[in-house]
Parts: C-alpha cells; sequence; structure tokens
C-alpha cells in the first residue's frame, strides 16, 4: 500500500492494511457541536439583554456590535481549532495492531492496540451520527471496563466514519484479529 510517511515506527513484519482518516466535513460538524451550543446560549442572552434594557439605548448597540464581533471571532477560533485537531486524526490498521493518532491544537497521542489485545469492535452510531450517516468504530481491548479504558481513550475510537466503512472495518479487525490468535 502506498502511503505518506506514518507518525510511528512499524515492527518487524509489520505491513500497513488501511490507512484511515475520517471526513473532514462530517468530524467538523460531530466535534464543533459544542461550539455551536455555546453560540446559541451566547445569542439567547444577547436576546435577553435586549429585552432587559431595551433596543433604543446608544449603548446597546454597542453592545450587539462587540456581541457580533465576539461571535465572529469564537467561530474563526472554532474553525481553527476544528482544522488543527482534525488533521492530526488518522488511524491505521496493520497486520499486527490498530495505530491511533489524535490531537488538539498544541499536542497529539499515538496509541496502538495490538491485534491480539482486541476483544470486540463496536458500531456506535449517536442521533447526530444517524442524520449525518455516521458511524464510530470502538475498539474494545481485552480487559478494559469501558470505552476508554486503553489508552485514556485517546485512540481506541474511529470516528466520522460512513457507517458501510465502519462495518468493513468491524469485520477487517475482528477477522485480522482472529488469523493473529491461530
Amino acid at each position: 500500500m502506498d502511503t505518506i510517511k506514518q507518525p510511528f515506527n512499524l515492527q518487524d513484519d509489520e505491513k500497513i492494511v488501511t490507512q484511515v482518516k475520517p471526513q473532514k466535513t462530517a468530524f467538523m460538524l460531530v466535534n464543533g457541536t459544542g461550539y455551536l451550543i455555546l453560540a446559541v446560549f451566547m445569542l439567547i442572552f444577547q436576546v435577553a439583554l435586549a429585552a432587559i434594557i431595551g433596543a433604543a439605548t446608544s449603548s446597546f448597540l454597542i453592545g450587539v456590535l462587540a456581541f457580533i464581533i465576539l461571535v465572529v471571532l469564537y467561530w474563526a477560533f472554532a474553525y481553527f481549532s476544528l482544522t488543527m485537531t482534525y488533521d492530526k486524526y488518522e488511524y491505521w490498521i496493520t497486520n499486527q495492531r490498530v495505530v491511533g493518532s489524535r490531537g488538539g491544537i498544541i499536542g497529539y497521542s499515538i496509541n496502538s492496540i495490538p491485534l491480539e489485545m482486541v476483544a470486540d469492535v463496536i458500531v456506535n452510531r449517536t442521533v447526530v451520527d444517524r442524520m449525518l450517516n455516521l458511524s464510530t468504530l470502538t475498539i474494545m481491548p481485552v480487559g478494559s471496563q469501558g470505552y476508554y479504558a486503553y489508552g485514556g481513550g485517546s485512540s481506541n475510537y474511529l470516528q466520522a466514519l460512513q457507517q458501510n466503512q465502519a462495518m468493513a472495518l468491524q469485520k477487517q479487525i475482528l477477522d485480522s484479529r482472529n488469523k493473529r490468535k491461530k
């Protein structure tokens, strides 16, 4: 498989089988929901303030202008933040393990789960996922007590995948695990 340089070293006899990146638009929508909710609350606050103060005062008009500037700056930061985060999300399935790279604006982490340690692979679909025809693939390692038990939850789930892609990856990981256990 022809790939760009991955941010981890392959082990002896290890080959990348699949390289997966979340869908960008879906990733931005799913992870930007918190930003959207905060902006809605900011708008409700501004409308409530308008009802209390009254729209005729010049200080209120200055407040409205300041609010608009604040919202524009907020959305610019949100877009920048989500873009930087998206650029650091990538997953690789090798013939020996599943590797995930995740990060934020400043840092990132790369975690791997050996195929022999995969207990289950679960396809999750939230309400937002269903509306966008997306799925999140959660890899449950042996001995885990929840979705985020392995590696602090930093890379054992693959989000913003098309539903059929998630189902195919689930089958691929479980089949690869079964081959490794033989």
